[in-house]
């Protein structure tokens, strides 16, 4: 399966970007990119939120139009578990679903025969889990989770 991300579908963006910080940002302002691009462990394409909103009937549990730090373990692990909760919902979905959001491998880097309801759940399910991952190494490794949104 393939993880859904701006190198994937890059034609869905803007992008959100994941950093795990050495320490947080003391700023009050949007960031400039050099203070966390070489940080920055996952960039999530707008559309591909707007996708799992949908399909879940739900929405983000986050602020995609904002700058947000999480410095502690207990913040990280909690926000982590909202992926994990996203995850969930999308798992509990039938493939049928799917099918009508096939419409996000549009212009993506995702081979024809492989542009399924199946393999796009999968695909989802793999980039939550492959998040929720590294948002966790960031916690155990003392991290701050910085969010750039759009």
């Amino acid at each position: 399966m393939t993880i859904l991300n701006a190198q994937t579908l890059p034609k869905h963006g803007p992008n959100i970007e994941f950093a795990a910080l050495p320490s947080r940002l003391e700023i009050d302002e949007w960031p400039s990119a050099e203070l966390y691009r070489e940080y920055t462990f996952f960039a999530w394409p707008d559309s591909l939120v707007d996708t799992i909103c949908s399909l879940t009937h739900t929405y983000l549990f986050f602020d995609l139009y904002d700058f947000t730090q999480y410095q502690t373990p207990d913040q990280i692990y909690g926000f982590a578990s909202e992926i994990l909760t996203m995850a969930s919902r999308i798992a509990a979905c039938p493939v049928r679903y799917f099918d009508s959001e096939i419409r996000l491998y549009e212009e993506s880097t995702i081979e024809p025969e492989c542009r399924t309801g199946a393999n796009l759940k999968a695909d989802i399910l793999e980039t939550l889990l492959f998040v929720a991952g590294k948002v966790i190494d960031a916690a155990r490794n003392g991290k701050c989770l910085a969010i750039v949104g759009i």
